[in-house]
């Protein structure tokens, strides 16, 4: 589950960073490529929150884990509302972005922007979600 978070974290701020300055509401006509971009990541994401969730369902809780039965039952119950919440976003999200005309620029920008802040949060929290 870290894993899966740094990964999609560390995924947002390379995107951002790549399609930042051609998304931006001054840019006459963005490239399609970044729209295509961003939708292949949220299908990425997609894809490994369903990998992950299947694979945090299908053993029966964290086996090397030191943690005390009770913080091991809350700690996979709190990450499997968090896959099964993602699980359903993500493809709305997608399902939703992508009938967009190329012209709604702050639309697709603000999105980038937002998925750079949401993914910045998540690196500055994830040494403090680490168990131990």
């Amino acid at each position: 589950m870290t894993r899966q978070r740094a990964l999609e974290a560390a995924a947002s701020q390379l995107l951002a960073l790549i399609t930042l300055p051609f998304t931006h509401p001054g840019v006459a006509h963005p490239p399609e490529w970044t729209q295509l971009l961003g939708l292949a990541f949220l299908l990425a994401s997609c894809v490994i929150t369903l990998h992950t969730w299947s694979v945090l369902v299908g053993r029966v809780g964290y086996a090397r884990s030191r943690m005390r039965t009770d913080v091991r039952i809350r700690r996979q119950v709190v990450n499997e509302r968090r896959l099964r919440r993602a699980a359903l976003i993500y493809p709305i999200v997608t399902l939703v972005s992508i009938p967009l005309p190329p012209t709604w620029r702050w639309l697709w920008f603000t999105l980038t922007v937002i998925s750079a802040v949401l993914g910045a949060i998540a690196l500055y929290r994830l040494p403090r979600s680490l168990p131990g």
